[in-house]
């Protein structure tokens, strides 16, 4: 789960694949080096951290971790299209 911190503001970037997430990421790396949320995976956790649920973050972290998260969303047509012509 890539971040930025800018300005004391911590920004939570959720990346959802074939949506523009890189070109996002390679916007925020232009505002502010980019960290990567990897604190380890709880040995009873049954995912890694860039499927963690809201509720599993604010238990890690704490609730207000971060001051913003953002996401971007595509029509889901779209983007099965998109990653069915990615792996054909």
């Amino acid at each position: 789960m890539p971040f930025i911190q800018h300005n004391g503001k911590r920004i939570l970037f959720i990346h959802i694949p074939k949506a523009g997430g890189t070109s996002v990421e390679s916007w925020m790396k232009g505002i502010a080096p980019l960290r990567l949320f990897s604190m380890g995976i709880p040995h009873a956790s049954r995912c890694t951290p860039q499927h963690y649920r809201a509720q599993d973050i604010e238990a890690l972290l704490g609730e207000g971790f971060f001051d913003y998260a953002f996401t971007i969303v595509r029509n889901p047509y779209h983007r099965i299209e998109s990653e069915y012509r990615m792996r054909a």
